[in-house]
């Protein structure tokens, strides 16, 4: 199924926002009695999301919500909608040295000195707990309050992050032995380890000792739910649990072990682990698998769904997406994905292609001559935008498409094994002839400002914007590292290419708001062949903001 993160980055390219993501769907018509086998496989590609460090940059803490970022550090704290700007937390406290917090922004901060607080209305009310030395590890759920642990052995308590309470029994049962992490559940239960295989466990009971047999370290907890969670101490054993600790599994990490998370829903939840050595892998509870490896160690790490954030003792602030398992399943024969087409009279005109090898595969073929036509798909609107005395950004940007579709169709070729295209089919005469009613551009010397915008509608803001989609997915089937690379790097420009679309209709309806009420009709109700996530979390909505009457 598409990621949330994928369809948010879409929406936003076409001026909107949306908060979850689609089911899975394949765009284009096929013959569904024809099969063929995929696999799905553990994915070991990083995303890096921004190009320069946030403001704060080293990290030691990081959460994460949907598109609701957090770091922080020694510096104080950053946040971040979507992670393309980041502003800071005017007022925090520097030397943080852990964060935790529930939907919202409303982080819980500790650190050295007892330094402990809370961001509440656009503000920091910070405090110190009294005697206590550096608070390490922070822990809030909703409803419960929070949770924070110290190097001398003391845990504290609070229900608003303003007052807390040293538990005593804590300190009695930790005898001094210094604590590093701390989980509090959703049934107000908790974890809390620490150094000399200290283990401690808080239900309505009260708290208990929980004997691991190992006297390492241990460094980190987290829980996917009440019943399935892990410990891991900082030589690389990992301790697993899925009976809400009555039994557990003691398993080897590749390396050793300082920060855990998980994604995924809590029956097939993900775990994640990174550490000094600067490395992240990833379990699906079979096999542990290197995802990144960084340059420095990593301090923060944080997950939600299928996305994850990890931050280090340097700068650079990574993010993952798609930690598949690996599962082969049947899907039709059939071309999942269609750029911008280029229509005569309405009608798609394709370039014949000539394989290398006779038995290249037929959907690659395909879809390098798809690709092969949005060539001149872009290059046309290119020169009907300059006709129109389109803005400047908006013809270069249909220039870049060009270039970008020119590089698909080669990647496309390539993947089907080589070969050529022939000529690409001229507009004839009845072709130009027909290019001049209305809604058929076509026609280079004297294009409308309708026509045009009207074509654009439909070729871009409907076809494009849904077959973005439709790559995406075609992306997390592929069976090779190959193929999924390919379809990545199609998804990236042609998100580019559908935001294209919807900048250039808002600017023709701006230039003649005639335009809005011509056009509106089209998205007056849901294509057939668009599916129905797509349509109601990026076209409608961007239809509406476009000033069109979408349903």
């Amino acid at each position: 199924m598409p990621t949330p993160r994928a369809l948010r980055r879409l929406a936003r390219a076409c001026g909107v926002t949306v908060a979850a993501g689609p089911g899975c769907f394949l765009f284009f018509p096929c013959d569904s009695s024809i099969t063929h086998t995929e696999t799905r496989t553990i994915s070991t590609d990083v995303l890096e999301w921004y190009a320069t460090a946030p403001p704060g940059a080293p990290s030691t803490a990081a959460w994460m919500d949907g598109d609701a970022l957090l770091l922080a550090g020694p510096a104080g704290a950053v946040r971040s909608s979507g992670g393309a700007t980041w502003e800071a937390f005017e007022g925090a406290p520097t030397g943080i040295a852990a964060m935790d917090a529930v939907s919202g922004w409303e982080p819980w901060f500790v650190g050295p000195g007892g330094l402990a607080g809370v961001w509440r209305d656009d503000r920091f009310d910070a405090g110190t707990i009294d005697g206590a030395p550096d608070l390490v590890a922070v822990a809030v759920y909703d409803g419960y309050g929070g949770v924070t642990v110290a190097t001398d052995g003391a845990l504290y308590t609070s229900e608003t992050g303003a007052a807390w309470a040293e538990d005593l029994d804590v300190t009695t049962l930790a005898e001094g032995a210094p604590l590093a992490d701390v989980d509090l559940l959703s049934d107000g239960t908790m974890w809390v380890v620490g150094a000399g295989g200290l283990v401690l466990h808080a239900d309505d009971d009260g708290w208990a000792t929980v004997d691991l047999g190992t006297t390492a370290d241990l460094s980190a907890v987290s829980f996917a739910s009440v019943n399935r969670g892990l410990l891991a101490t900082i030589d690389g054993t990992v301790f697993e649990t899925e009976d809400a600790g009555a039994t557990w599994v003691a398993t080897t990490a590749p390396g050793a072990v300082t920060t855990l998370a998980h994604t995924g829903t809590a029956d097939r939840a993900v775990r994640w682990a990174a550490g000094p050595d600067g490395v992240v892998w990833a379990s699906d509870g079979a096999r542990w698998t290197e995802l990144v490896r960084t340059d420095a160690p990593v301090t923060a790490l944080a997950a939600w769904s299928d996305e994850g954030l990890v931050a280090g003792a340097d700068a650079r602030v990574l993010g993952w997406v798609e930690h598949l398992e690996e599962e082969s399943f049947k899907v039709p024969d059939c071309q999942p994905y269609e750029g911008r087409p280029y229509c005569v009279a309405g009608v798609p005109r394709l370039a014949t292609v000539y394989p290398t090898d006779p038995d290249a595969d037929p959907r690659w073929l395909r879809q390098a001559q798809e690709e092969h036509a949005s060539i001149f798909a872009f290059a046309r609107f290119a020169r009907q935008l300059r006709a129109l005395g389109a803005p400047a950004d908006l013809v270069a940007d249909a220039l870049a498409a060009q270039a970008d579709e020119a590089r698909h169709a080669a990647l496309a070729l390539a993947m089907a094994g080589g070969g050529s295209f022939g000529a690409f089919p001229a507009e004839d005469a009845d072709d130009a002839d027909a290019s001049t009613a209305a809604d058929a551009p076509h026609h280079d010397d004297a294009p409308t400002l309708l026509a045009v915008a009207r074509a654009t509608a439909r070729e871009g803001c409907l076809v494009e914007t849904a077959a973005v989609y439709a790559a995406i997915e075609a992306a997390r089937a592929a069976s090779t590292p190959d193929a999924r690379a390919v379809w990545r790097a199609i998804t990236r420009d042609e998100t580019r290419h559908a935001a294209l679309a919807w900048r250039f209709l808002r600017w023709a309806i701006a230039e003649d708001p005639t335009i809005a009420d011509a056009i509106a009709p089209l998205f007056a109700r849901r294509p057939p062949a668009v599916p129905a996530a797509v349509w109601d979390a990026v076209i409608a909505p961007a239809a509406r903001a476009t000033g069109l009457a979408a349903a």
